[in-house]
């Protein structure tokens, strides 16, 4: 069983595709998700795998008023703890499972 880890973020791609999906679709903006992720000290991740989606790494982050931002990533850059942001998402629940 997979546990959650903390994830060290220092740099996040966006692509212009995703923005354009999580201002549409969620209500997030790129520069959001940026000051949410990168450099915070208290975020976990978790890797996954399905057959759809392929691999990547889930975070969640807590982001005030009892809400927290879930995202999807890849890692770039291990040394440079460089990601590239697939989707974003809030939520009102964090994930229990593996916690």
């Amino acid at each position: 069983m997979q546990i959650w880890k903390p994830i060290w973020i220092a740099s996040l791609e966006i692509p212009n595709w995703t923005e354009s999906k999580i201002r549409s679709k969620h209500h997030l903006t790129g520069d959001q998700v940026r000051f949410w992720l990168i450099c915070n000290r208290d975020l976990l991740g978790i890797a996954g795998e399905d057959h759809f989606h392929g691999a990547r790494t889930v975070t969640f982050c807590e982001i005030g008023n009892q809400k927290y931002l879930v995202t999807f990533i890849d890692l770039i850059d291990g040394d440079l703890a460089k990601w590239r942001l697939r989707s974003a998402r809030t939520s009102l629940k964090i994930p229990v499972k593996g916690r």
